[in-house]
């Protein structure tokens, strides 16, 4: 049984690996080239162009449906409308560059274009539609983001990636696992007589297990691979790599108490509907697909894996073993700026911190606000230290604080100060 079970374990291992490191690196270099400064001038407003716009931006960044909502708050408080903000807020963890990638490496180049257009397409009618349902919506002046100090080019592209590692790490773990537990031990075919002649009973069941639950757009990935292969129905593995993403209940909660029950309901809906239309589409072009990935498997076994294989899937552990190292050492000091001249360090609880995403936009605002010097941000316990510059009162420095932390999309909870 353990044989079995790593055999797939490695199979999905060397298949995936080169896939994720370039899909990082790829997903770094976004993050580079495309600064937050940047999408604020493009998303800033409202009406239907603001919300192509945010369509557009969301696709291709990699934050999953924790990391997206103080993005997303962020985004409305600075002048980007309703509507902008779902289609943000859809289309941003339902596929980025590394899930792409993984994507069409898994299930073939025509799926991967499928997911992203039906991406693009969920996130445009929700957003459409929310605009359309608050009709005293004017348009306003996009808002202007304050520039903040960059670093080297080469450190700001180490540190995303390694914040997309964090942000991934445990479910990627995860999805590996159950995916080689379903390729092991469930039955060849199980899924196809299950479903009988219809696909519409798997992809409502595929909705209805993925919308309440967090499973990212990644790690999602090889068990929607694994369950094709065992005969689930294609249109079915998309609609739970559409619902899954986009939803959990901490963002519907989050979403309901900032946009109301109306984005809220109209948020679920385009999901469900656009979900199941897309997969029910996706059936009749490509009803061979479990076929397919059969003998694109057999094919690779047959010749055994190649240098790139093992270089990318030696890589892609290296960078979680460096991940889960970090973690255990506990919070790392920043490497930026000499000893502080400050005698006492804030403590600070940050509300809406959960992942590594939100460690580093955290870690990038309070760093790049003038209040002192950032010695570490655990997204774990989700606190920051900061040791205060010289010369700011104690009831200033928390005044500001919060501010800083609502500008990122987050809150203050509570603050202590040490010695």
């Amino acid at each position: 049984m353990l044989e079995r079970i790593l055999n797939q374990l490695t199979s999905l291992s060397l298949e995936m690996g080169p896939l994720l490191l370039f899909g990082l690196a790829v997903a770094g270099l976004l993050h580079v080239l495309v600064s937050e400064e940047l999408v604020l001038r493009h998303l800033g407003g409202r009406g239907w162009k603001s919300v192509v716009k945010a369509t557009a931006f969301g696709i291709p960044l990699p934050l999953c449906s924790c990391s997206v909502v103080p993005v997303a708050a962020s985004l409305r408080r600075k002048g980007a409308g309703d509507g902008a903000a779902v289609s943000f807020l859809i289309g941003a963890p339902q596929i980025g560059a590394d899930s792409f990638l993984l994507t069409q490496g898994l299930l073939g180049p025509a799926f991967a274009l499928f997911r992203v257009g039906a991406s693009l397409a969920t996130a445009l009618v929700a957003g459409l539609l929310v605009d359309a349902s608050r009709p005293d919506s004017r348009p306003v002046e996009p808002a202007s983001a304050p520039a903040r100090p960059r670093g080297p080019i080469w450190k700001e592209f180490r540190s995303h990636v390694m914040e997309l590692v964090g942000s991934l790490a445990n479910n990627l773990l995860l999805g590996l696992l159950l995916a080689a537990l379903i390729l092991a031990f469930l039955p060849d075919g199980a899924l196809a007589a299950w479903q009988g002649e219809s696909p519409w009973l798997s992809m409502v069941a595929a909705l209805l297990m993925g919308l309440p639950l967090y499973v990212c757009a990644t790690a999602s990935t090889p068990i929607a691979a694994a369950l094709v292969l065992k005969g689930l129905h294609p249109g079915a593995a998309l609609v739970f790599l559409l619902a899954g993403p986009a939803t959990n209940v901490v963002t519907l909660v989050l979403l309901r108490g900032t946009l109301g029950t109306r984005a809220l309901g109209i948020y679920l809906g385009a999901i469900a509907g656009m979900s199941l239309l897309a997969g029910w589409v996706l059936g009749l072009l490509i009803p061979d697909l479990a076929v397919r990935l059969a003998e694109h498997l057999a094919h690779r076994h047959d010749c055994g894996p190649g240098w790139l294989e093992l270089l990318g899937t030696g890589g892609m552990g290296l960078l979680l073993l460096t991940h889960y190292l970090g973690r255990f050492r506990g919070p790392r000091p920043t490497a930026a700026g000499g000893a502080s001249t400050a005698a006492q360090e804030w403590i600070v609880d940050v509300d809406g911190m959960t992942c590594e995403h939100c460690a580093g936009r955290v870690f990038k605002a309070v760093g790049g606000a003038g209040l002192g010097e950032v010695q570490w941000v655990d997204a774990a316990t989700g606190r920051l230290s900061l040791r205060p510059a010289p010369g700011i009162a104690s009831a200033d420095m928390r005044v500001r604080l919060a501010l800083c932390l609502e500008e990122a999309g987050y809150g203050l909870k509570e603050s202590r100060i040490t010695d």
